[in-house]
């Protein structure tokens, strides 16, 4: 077995370490009943054991990215932002680092949805790409709930993306229009005979894709008009 890390607390003649690194190995020892592990004693102080504690998680096989990032969040910290030091200490590109970090940029919500492998890093960019947090948590709903890959995602949330000119023209349009009851079921009605209709070999590939854009964004809105009534 792998020995764990420790440093030297004793004090008053009492024996006594504190565990830095390798928290899982000790565990499974515990679970076994095992006696004894190997041990390496280390000198160091509250910060070195941190700073330990902290590179000897992020080199953990089965690390998930949201947790990959958060610890390389606490090993900045350690290093007050320097981030050339940090990836010294981790031997990693600084790619990886940002690709990480950049994920804790998204709502608590959305990395959590990360977390659980509800979305993957592919999604989770896309969804970087909209610009307010309350659509991008809508949006993470909507990737876990109807299994959106991110292309797909990308199609429908364009309008949200960029410079935030297209995002405050879309919130006046809706805050200017007025719908009524039977001008809404007139479209509705309308709307499904037209699709009927519609002669789908007859679309090119580019109208197909936008065909399927459009109306991933009308299947997601009629889903959450149906959730109010």
């Amino acid at each position: 077995i792998q020995p764990i890390t420790v440093r030297d607390i004793s004090e008053n003649g009492v024996e006594a370490y504190q565990l830095i690194a390798g928290e899982r190995r000790w565990r499974a020892c515990e679970r076994i009943e095992r006696p004894t592990i190997p041990a390496i004693i280390v000198e160091a102080d509250d910060d070195d054991s941190i700073e330990l504690a902290l590179i000897e998680n992020l080199q953990r096989e089965d690390l998930r990215i949201i947790e990959e990032a958060r610890g390389l969040a606490s090993l900045l910290d350690q290093y007050d932002g320097n981030k050339s030091r940090v990836l010294e200490r981790i031997s990693k590109s600084p790619s990886f680092m940002n690709d990480r970090l950049v994920l804790l940029e998204l709502p608590e919500e959305v990395q959590n949805m990360l977390d659980r492998e509800e979305l993957n890093v592919a999604q989770a960019k896309v969804l970087l790409e909209i610009e307010d947090t309350a659509n991008q948590v809508k949006w993470a709903k909507q990737v876990a709930k109807r299994g959106l890959n991110a292309d797909r995602l990308r199609g429908m949330t364009q309008n949200l993306t960029g410079g935030g000119q297209g995002k405050k023209s879309s919130t006046r349009d809706k805050r200017d229009r007025r719908v009524s009851f039977k001008g809404i079921t007139s479209s509705m009605i309308s709307l499904y005979e037209d699709t009927q209709a519609l002669k789908a070999d007859k679309l090119s590939v580019d109208q197909r894709q936008t065909v399927v854009q459009q109306a991933d964004v009308l299947i997601t809105a009629l889903q959450e008009l149906r959730e109010q009534l």
